[in-house]
């Protein structure tokens, strides 16, 4: 992995991948490095790691991570309230360019579509998050 002071060691990675099922790939990383400018280099390396997995153990920690089976089925308001977003996720929205029509524009922007939201909240165990590990 790389020399960042704030890193997690590949055991607290797994460990981390384990107990949020469904929280998916990207938000995962996200959620170990916040405030990173490295994004793709952390997707490759958690990918390596995560194959490495695979090939010791046999167990997918990316398919894992991204289980739809932990989502929750919610209307795209719902789905905005929760989540804070401003749009909804890409492919559930209204085409770009398409023509509404006056009398639908009045209406919420996701009151028909029904979205899976994945889980929210990120299980820390009893490992301490990025914040923690700089007042170390």
């Amino acid at each position: 992995m790389s020399n960042n002071q704030f890193k997690f060691s590949d055991e607290e990675i797994i460990q981390l991948a384990e107990l949020n099922p469904g929280y998916g790939f990207r938000r995962f990383i996200k959620s170990l490095y916040p405030n990173t400018h490295k994004f793709s280099q952390y997707k490759y390396e958690f990918t390596l790691l995560f194959n490495d997995f695979k090939e010791f153990c046999g167990i997918d920690l990316i398919e894992i991570l991204d289980d739809p089976k932990y989502s929750t089925i919610v209307s795209g308001d719902e789905y905005l309230r929760i989540t804070g977003e401003k749009q909804l996720p890409v492919g559930y929205g209204r085409s770009p360019g398409g023509r509404i029509s006056k009398p639908n524009t009045v209406k919420t922007r996701g009151a028909q579509v029904k979205i899976p939201l994945p889980p929210q909240d990120f299980n820390w165990g009893n490992i301490p998050n990025e914040q923690s590990r700089r007042r170390i």
